[in-house]
């Protein structure tokens, strides 16, 4: 990851750019919101907002995945009067498109697009927060450039290891069994050991054929139902049950789980060894970091933290009685402390 620093200004300039006025979610005043996209020099329209004061504290809020999208409820444990918060949906996921592209995307295209971003908004130096995945590219980004960073928080830290990846849907054969075998059904493979291979040849097959492709479908919604019933669970909330019905809500679904898949296969490009090293620079750098991990959290190992404290000694841990979600109240609660503390 040390070789995917950016070289030159890859700006190409922004469009569809307007203000709006729109509330943050939870009990924060109504806030502004300024929503556009940028163009990258290879094809990418990047889905860009900002919330919040226009003189506030710069955030760069990472959502998860990959291929998730960013939402309001990731706005939660701000304070729209004092903080700027910044959301990218990554390239392509979310509202960017081309929808599901996963030409050039890797780690180091989305590094390069969030510098992008941030010479756009003309912000010297941000804090940096993510999720999950987020959390990921948060170190990542952290990493890269530390010097653009004043701080990092992460939630439920994914160091995309082969055994986090792998066991994800091993392990979930004993958490949600019935989900589990409507995945392993939709996959066709015969064994379960196979089963994150051939769902993620599947997916990115699917997408390829621009979503129209039946089995893609049946993998992605079974994936998607696997996702809620383990994450509801450990968070102890009711499960949701959704249905896709329109076409283009279905091709949505296929590309958000293709360009995960597209990751995951791969080891998210990154691999354990390679966040711990950026971890190691971003603290080599004197960035000061928080991580909030759930002690239920069905993903993402409490371990990852301590790992990521041996390689940052400053980073300070904050275990919560929770699952992985952000929108729990336990892990909204303990990123809003660790935010107000920021400007205490």
């Amino acid at each position: 990851m040390s070789q995917a620093r950016p070289s030159g200004n890859l700006l190409t300039g922004a469009r569809d750019e307007r203000a709006v006025t729109s509330p943050i979610i939870g009990k924060n005043p109504v806030s502004s919101r300024r929503v556009f996209r940028i163009s990258t020099d290879d094809g990418n329209r990047l889905h860009v907002s900002v919330w919040g004061s226009e003189t506030g504290v710069p955030v760069l809020a990472l959502h998860g995945g990959p291929g998730g999208a960013s939402n309001p409820s990731m706005l939660q444990p701000f304070d729209p009067a004092r903080h700027r918060v910044v959301m990218i949906d990554q390239r392509g996921s979310g509202r960017s498109t081309p929808a599901g592209r996963l030409l050039r995307n890797r780690p180091a295209q989305l590094i390069a697009d969030i510098e992008q971003v941030r010479k756009h908004l003309g912000i010297a130096r941000w804090s940096v927060f993510g999720g999950s995945w987020g959390a990921t590219l948060a170190i990542a980004y952290a990493g890269v450039y530390p010097d653009r960073v004043d701080r990092v928080l992460l939630r439920g830290s994914f160091l995309s290891s082969g055994p986090e990846i792998r066991g994800l849907l091993l392990r979930t054969r004993q958490r949600a069994p019935q989900a589990w075998s409507r995945l392993y059904r939709a996959s066709g493979t015969d064994r379960s050991a196979g089963l994150l291979g051939a769902v993620t040849r599947g997916l990115i097959l699917g997408q390829q054929r621009s979503g129209r492709d039946l089995r893609a479908r049946r993998l992605a919604d079974a994936y998607r139902e696997l996702e809620i019933v383990l994450l509801m669970r450990a968070a102890r909330m009711p499960r949701r049950r959704l249905r896709c019905q329109a076409l283009p809500a279905i091709r949505a679904m296929v590309a958000r789980y293709a360009v995960q898949a597209h990751y995951l296969r791969r080891d998210c490009w990154l691999g354990k060894p390679r966040v711990l090293g950026l971890a190691q620079r971003a603290a080599a750098a004197g960035l000061a970091a928080d991580a909030v991990h759930g002690k239920r959290d069905p993903v993402c190992p409490v371990g990852n933290v301590a790992d990521l404290q041996a390689v940052w000694p400053t980073l300070q841990a904050h275990y919560v009685n929770a699952g992985h979600l952000g929108m729990e109240p336990a892990i909204r609660a303990a990123l809003a402390e660790r935010i107000r503390a920021w400007t205490a």
